[in-house]
């Protein structure tokens, strides 16, 4: 093996996971501990050292670096907090490293991810919802990612919308965010399954409302994603960290799918999204498969 993919995922100055993934069949050839740095450009470097040891041990060269952050994602910088100074960590790592790298948003590498592993082509368009620590929606058009991050059609989960069940606006993280599902939980000294099993199932009328008030949520994300973007065919992911039974998963998306129907006139068609592999092992995966294609494709060369 002559060349491999560095892949990561962080979060505040959390590296959450990361590894060294075969260009050619992307198999994990390494996998990096997470770890947790003072500083976001201090915490890449120190990554990007101990997978190119690993590399120079075993004579490998990499050949691209990849990147998933929670924050915003513009022109190489990240952005983790609302108000904070971006920071250029594609211009940091490239000039001390001397390889490209490609940076993206969590929810557009998870939705590339999951775009790659459902086996679609350079001719198909998808839209994925991510339900997870917070909710948001990737767009592939034409088989390219578009790698925005749009607050005003709800791509971010920040939409602001009026809530069912007592009438109250809240963006759509508020409402859809695992925060949100934690609380209400504990609220009600159950754990996150049996909300949703009670919820889904119409076992209890406040777990009832509080589903549906989510379901109507993302069915407004995926409803303006559609409206600007032309794409009529989502996958959602629904919280994989949490303790929820397939068939309830697919229960929410049932009721997603009714909610869709009442607040929308487009054809929009809604499947569960049910990886074998873990929500950052998608995040990995999409964000590897970017580097290397903006690798190949672009003719990269380091001019440091």
């Amino acid at each position: 093996m002559n060349d491999v993919i560095i892949a990561m995922s962080i979060e505040t100055n959390d590296v959450l996971s990361g590894a060294v993934l075969d260009p050619k069949t992307m198999d994990c050839v390494y996998r990096c501990p997470d770890t947790h740095y003072e500083q976001l450009d201090e915490g890449c470097s120190s990554f990007v050292h101990e997978a190119l040891r690993f590399c120079h041990q075993r004579g490998i060269t990499p050949d691209c670096l990849g990147i998933c952050t929670k924050g915003e994602a513009k022109d190489g910088t990240i952005t983790l907090q609302p108000g904070a100074d971006p920071c250029p960590v594609k211009k940091i790592l490239e000039s001390q490293f001397a390889i490209p790298v490609a940076i993206l948003n969590r929810f557009q590498a998870f939705s590339f991810g999951a775009f790659c592993l459902l086996n679609k082509t350079v001719a198909d368009s998808l839209g994925v919802i991510n339900l997870s620590d917070g909710v948001g929606c990737g767009v592939i058009k034409n088989g390219q990612l578009i790698q925005e991050y749009d607050k005003d059609s709800g791509m971010g989960g920040l939409q602001i919308v009026r809530r069912l069940s007592d009438g109250n606006q809240m963006t759509i993280a508020q409402i859809a965010g695992v925060e949100s599902v934690r609380a209400r939980s504990r609220y009600q000294g159950c754990s996150i399954g049996k909300l949703f099993e009670d919820g889904v199932n119409g076992k209890d009328d406040k777990n009832s409302a509080f589903i549906r008030d989510i379901a109507h949520s993302v069915a407004l994300l995926a409803g303006n994603t559609a409206k600007k973007y032309g794409i009529f065919d989502f996958y959602v992911n629904v919280y994989d960290d949490c303790d929820i039974t397939s068939a309830d998963k697919q229960g929410f998306v049932e009721i997603v799918r009714t909610e869709i129907h009442s607040t929308s006139e487009l054809p929009i068609n809604l499947c569960l999204f049910a990886p074998e592999s873990g929500e950052e092992d998608v995040k990995i995966f999409g964000v590897a498969r970017i580097a290397r294609a903006e690798y190949i494709d672009g003719g990269y060369h380091y001019d440091g």
